[in-house]
């Protein structure tokens, strides 16, 4: 895309940080080689389309990274924007003047249950349709421009979901939601005014454990361990062990 289409920045879609880094260092790799031959450099300014010396590769995951976008670029090199959904939707209006093409993988972050592990990871699954369309929306807001989707028509009406489900649906492990609400001095949790429900089967689970762990006594209030651990998100089993230690 880089090397064959007229200027204009691109927006590059992935699903998690550690991508985002390897790709960007890929991305300079290759340029870096091919800064190292000015024959092609010249042939690529003859066609009227942006050389592969004059480009600059930014993540976009957090506000931190957004620092390098407003870096002073006298050149005017082309941007390569490597960005997770999430940044995107946040921080696109601060970026998107010169947005004219999009990249999208198909994949995003969601924080799912993992039964293998025994608690909510953070994985990258399909997107949905909504997050897709909205993605090649993206490319030439202020021009036309091209959206470049990296999966099959196909995958886009069967794997992808019409719109993201609410995350507390996604997630069978509630026992952090659970902590933090007992914590907050919710008594009834199963009456609890949620704006989406989840199963009552998996509040129950969730408050079983926790009373298995000592967390919540008998009458499913909290106890000083169960006050220890709903201080930190971390793995349940981790925070139990914490706040047994001495």
């Amino acid at each position: 895309m880089h090397m064959s289409e007229p200027a204009g920045d691109i927006l590059v879609f992935l699903a998690k940080e550690e991508e985002i880094e390897k790709a960007c260092h890929e991305i300079k790799r290759e340029i870096d080689n091919y800064n190292n031959n000015n024959d092609n450099n010249r042939q690529a300014q003859a066609q009227d389309v942006v050389g592969p010396g004059h480009a600059n590769v930014l993540p976009l995951y957090s506000p931190d990274t957004m620092l390098m976008h407003h870096q002073n670029d006298p050149e005017r090199k082309r941007k390569i924007v490597l960005s997770t959904h999430t940044a995107a939707e946040y921080l696109l209006t601060m970026i998107d003047d010169e947005i004219v093409y999009v990249l999208d993988t198909g994949f995003a972050k969601r924080r799912v249950y993992d039964p293998w592990l025994g608690h909510d990871a953070i994985l990258a699954v399909p997107t949905t349709q909504a997050s897709a369309d909205w993605r090649t929306r993206c490319a030439g807001r202020t021009r036309p421009g091209k959206c470049f989707r990296l999966y099959p028509e196909r995958s886009f009406h069967i794997a992808f979901l019409p719109h993201t489900k609410p995350e507390i649906l996604e997630s069978t492990d509630l026992v952090n939601t659970v902590l933090t609400l007992k914590k907050l001095g919710i008594e009834d949790l199963l009456r609890f005014d949620f704006m989406d429900r989840p199963n009552p089967e998996t509040l129950i689970r969730a408050l079983e454990r926790l009373n298995h762990l000592g967390a919540l006594d008998d009458h499913g209030n909290l106890t000083k361990v169960g006050e220890s651990m709903s201080e930190s998100t971390a793995i349940i089993d981790w925070l139990h062990l914490l706040a047994l230690a001495p």
